[in-house]
């Protein structure tokens, strides 16, 4: 996908692009199983709802890509739109990515609405994300039939 970040609303842009860059290197951890690094990353109430409505904590998701039971073979995000309200930051993008879930290969399109938090606001540190939730539009369309 091209990388061309979208607009940013309530901040200034240098905000948004620390932003945008924290969330591009939280992926690249992911994909590379660096969950010490990824840990970092992550808010210590980290939630990922999978596309099927499960919930996950920071622990129980990070652990599982550890274990090797949620393996991404590679997840690469579009233009990122960024909302900054004070200390909370919104992001919104769709991305492609493909991954192995307990054995079961999940290939296509995400749509995801991570909110990042200044966890310490006087360093000015963004911790991404406290929620995640994807869709999956291949996923949904089995739901339906």
């Amino acid at each position: 996908m091209a990388r061309s970040d979208r607009g940013t609303v309530g901040g200034d842009q240098a905000v948004a692009e620390i932003i945008r860059a924290t969330e591009r290197e939280r992926l690249r951890a992911l994909v590379a199983a660096d969950v010490a690094r990824a840990r970092q990353l992550h808010a210590d109430d980290f939630q990922l709802i999978n596309p099927l409505g499960g919930a996950l904590s920071k622990e129980q998701y990070l652990g599982g890509i550890e274990s090797g039971q949620i393996h991404y073979l590679f997840w690469e995000p579009g233009a990122i739109d960024v909302r900054i309200y004070g200390a909370i930051g919104v992001i919104r993008y769709q991305s492609q990515l493909e991954s192995l879930c307990s054995a079961a290969t999940s290939p296509g399109n995400s749509i995801g609405t991570p909110i990042s938090t200044n966890g310490a606001t006087a360093s000015g540190r963004w911790y991404g994300p406290t929620l995640l939730g994807f869709r999956n539009p291949q996923v949904d369309a089995g739901a339906s039939r």
